[in-house]
């Protein structure tokens, strides 16, 4: 199978593969990214950056996002302090709901044209 391969230098252990079923992008002996059919395989330490607000436990909670020193305070069952929010993602529902609205509406459309 043939592929093609992209270095910076003859040297480089950097490369870029590309071939008829997969695409490679290392950076190193131990990392890089391997992008085949049945997924994504990721080697190497992984670090990702992103902002508090986009942070979710269990895909439901946020953290409270002006309260950034409520963590320095003790939580017990005497004094419980709160230090995440019930958060749902409604805004990806909503959104979904939508195509769903204009690709019902398409086919109606369709179906009375058809009729």
């Amino acid at each position: 199978m043939p592929s093609k391969v992209m270095k910076s230098d003859s040297d480089s252990s950097a490369f870029l593969r590309v071939a008829d079923d997969s695409v490679t992008l290392a950076a190193g002996r131990g990392s890089y990214i391997d992008v085949v059919d049945n997924g994504i395989h990721l080697s190497g330490p992984i670090a990702v950056h992103t902002g508090k607000d986009s942070v979710r436990y269990g895909a439901l909670f946020t953290d409270i996002p002006f309260a950034d020193w409520m963590h320095m305070l003790p939580s017990t069952l005497v004094t419980p302090f709160p230090t995440s929010v019930f958060n749902p993602p409604i805004q990806g529902i909503i959104g979904v709901a939508g195509i769903i609205a204009g690709f019902s509406a398409m086919l109606l459309a369709n179906s009375l044209m058809a009729a």
